[in-house]
């Protein structure tokens, strides 16, 4: 406990990535090589410590390096987090007068992503960010992305309209006939509700395509 000890006298912000992990791993499994399991779940591929690398770390790869599901959900619950307080900070006050401002802000989170993620992006009247939501998360149909799961948020936010964004795991942001579809359903909805949809962006491998410039809406 002396770590804690330390972060009570110090501060929290005194400690470094690792002995804060540390203090989060330790007090869920005391048994465990700690130090060995901070190294592994920390460093990259030059070896070196950054909280950073624990993006590419899943439950189902956490399970197979041998931590226990309980270290597991509070590693993961922690950068989810941490994520999402980023991600409001980020979109602080930011316009979107372009697709590209929307797709560098989702591009790294979502372009090596292995499933489809299914984003809803809240704008007020002057097109600056509300909120980013996250709708779905696997095989995108038509079924799944139901035009009343992208538009919840945006009518409990009150959200002047909306973007939806959405990532193909091959890395070719081509959108396919079930994209423009799903496309179509929105919009109708939206004109419907009275809160447009302004664009649709599909996430590839460092590159994308907004539906908008192709489908003409």
């Amino acid at each position: 406990m002396e770590l804690i000890k330390r972060g009570l006298k110090f501060g929290i912000n005194s400690l470094t990535d690792e002995e804060l992990l540390n203090i989060i791993v330790k007090t869920a499994n005391k048994k465990d090589n700690i130090e060995h399991l901070l190294h592994v779940l920390l460093q990259d591929v030059n070896n070196e410590i950054n909280i950073t690398n624990l993006k590419k770390w899943n439950l189902k790869k956490l399970n197979v390096l041998g931590v226990n599901e309980e270290i597991s959900v509070k590693i993961l619950s922690l950068l989810e987090l941490s994520n999402r307080l980023n991600v409001r900070q980020t979109t602080k006050k930011i316009q979107v007068t372009h697709p590209s401002i929307v797709a560098n802000l989702l591009m790294e989170d979502l372009r090596y992503e292995k499933q489809e993620h299914f984003y809803v992006v809240l704008l007020d009247s002057k097109c600056q960010i509300i909120l980013i939501h996250c709708v779905s998360k696997g095989l995108l149909n038509a079924t799944i992305v139901h035009p009343r799961e992208v538009y919840k948020p945006a009518i409990d936010n009150l959200a002047h309209s909306i973007i939806v964004v959405h990532n193909h795991p091959s890395g070719n942001p081509e959108p396919s006939e079930e994209d423009k579809e799903i496309t179509t359903r929105i919009i109708k909805s939206g004109e419907i509700l009275g809160i447009p949809l302004r664009d649709h962006i599909i996430i590839g491998d460092g590159e994308f395509i907004n539906l908008r410039s192709i489908m003409n809406f």
